[in-house]
């Protein structure tokens, strides 16, 4: 957690003090019961869920929350119930499996298309995608592809977090950064992550002119991969480039990270990245 001090020095004051106050109250949880709140509709997982959000502890809370929404799924208003719940205390993956998998709720207001393409953690992005000149929506996209919104998602090549990032790469940002004492599980913390990713991205961005397929791919498949193909595809439109990325997984990856970008600007279309990079106006 040593990254997570720099960033924010109070932290380790807040963990002091869950340690002296709120461990005692997390062993509670485990009395909390659908007889002791019986608004919960019969959930066993969903008071659990809230109280240890209550209590900042947003990654147990998000297993709970996961619990509940499968113990919610025989039922036709329980999972809506779920998932607002979840989208309420920033547990963003919950909302979205909601709605994609209740075909009735797509046809409801466009608040529902926000469960599906949520302003996941808008504090710290918007901070770090402004720190690196880098598009919000951008990193939403990424992180949607990456983790679908799970903090403590790990690939099966073993990169971390939620906009999914190696350990040694991470270990390599975070020197770039300054940070001393990086450690891999660093990577599940939303503030290293979302960090480490807009700088990464960033790099990427000045590395290939922000040719935004170029980014994304190189963000997949690395930027060394990117260099051996761009040379011969430079003059493609970006469409035909994605075309041509020669690596499967990257290819796929990269259409489904511009699909998502397509879809956040159509949601989130007043957005000021791009009041900040419109172009100025000539004097007459």
């Amino acid at each position: 957690m040593g990254l997570l001090r720099e960033l924010h020095p109070e932290a380790k004051q807040y963990r002091l003090a869950l340690k002296r106050e709120d461990e005692q109250r997390l062993g509670q949880i485990r009395q909390v019961s659908v007889e002791a709140n019986p608004s919960t509709d019969g959930l066993f997982h969903l008071p659990r869920a809230e109280a240890l959000a209550s209590l900042g502890q947003k990654r147990l809370a998000a297993a709970e929350m996961r619990a509940a929404y499968q113990e919610a799924k025989g039922s036709k208003a329980l999972p809506k119930k779920v998932g607002t719940i979840s989208y309420a205390v920033g547990n963003y993956y919950v909302p979205m499996a909601v709605a994609l998998n209740d075909p009735g709720l797509l046809d409801q207001p466009e608040e529902t298309w926000h469960w599906i393409y949520p302003e996941a953690y808008q504090a710290i992005v918007d901070r770090h995608a402004r720190r690196h000149h880098i598009d919000p929506r951008l990193m939403y996209s990424m992180m949607r592809q990456e983790s679908a919104f799970k903090e403590d998602a790990v690939s099966p090549v073993g990169a971390r977090g939620l906009i999914q990032i190696m350990p040694f790469t991470g270990k390599r940002l975070a020197t770039a950064m300054g940070w001393q004492g990086f450690n891999p599980s660093d990577l599940f913390e939303p503030e290293i992550n979302i960090a480490l990713s807009a700088l990464y991205m960033r790099m990427n961005a000045d590395l290939f002119a922000n040719r935004l397929p170029m980014m994304i791919a190189a963000y997949n498949a690395g930027e060394a991969a990117v260099e051996r193909w761009a040379p011969s595809r430079v003059d493609l439109e970006d469409w035909e480039f994605i075309e041509e990325i020669p690596y499967k997984e990257t290819n796929t990856y990269t259409k489904r990270v511009m699909r998502n970008y397509w879809m956040y600007q159509y949601l989130y279309p007043d957005s000021d990245f791009d009041k900040a990079n419109e172009p100025k106006k000539q004097k007459t």
